[in-house]
């Protein structure tokens, strides 16, 4: 029912939402998109079905939206907004972008902490 939440509010944020799926088996893990935050800025998202949590999943979507984001969207910035508690995807963005802020998601009644990354950067870091 939580997964099915996020997809609700995936789709109305008017996002652009994508199915992954695990071509060896043939079977859907979860979902990821590009959405903007209450900021208005490029923001990406993933939600894995709970098997396949701890598997490597988070970070090789994280980092392929991220590409993604910078060669194909042509964005200049990207965040992504995490549950301090959900300390799996705060290791996952931690890898690739840095704090902005911690706030509270009234909606989703949390604090969370916004991490972002600029194309310069993650060019630096990926040469």
């Amino acid at each position: 029912s939580e997964s099915n939440e996020h997809l609700t509010n995936f789709i109305d944020k008017r996002s652009t939402v994508w199915g992954i799926e695990v071509k060896e088996i043939n079977e859907f893990i979860g979902l990821c998109a590009f959405l903007k935050n209450d900021e208005n800025e490029n923001e990406i998202g993933y939600r894995l079905r709970e098997k396949f949590w701890r598997k490597g999943y988070g970070t090789e979507i994280a980092e392929g939206l991220i590409r993604f984001g910078f060669e194909k969207l042509k964005m200049n910035r990207i965040t992504a907004d995490v549950h301090t508690k959900n300390l799996n995807s705060v290791r996952i963005l931690e890898k690739f972008m840095l704090q902005k802020k911690e706030f509270y998601n009234h909606s989703d009644d949390c604090m969370d902490i916004r991490y972002e990354i600029t194309k310069e950067s993650w060019l630096q870091q990926n040469r």
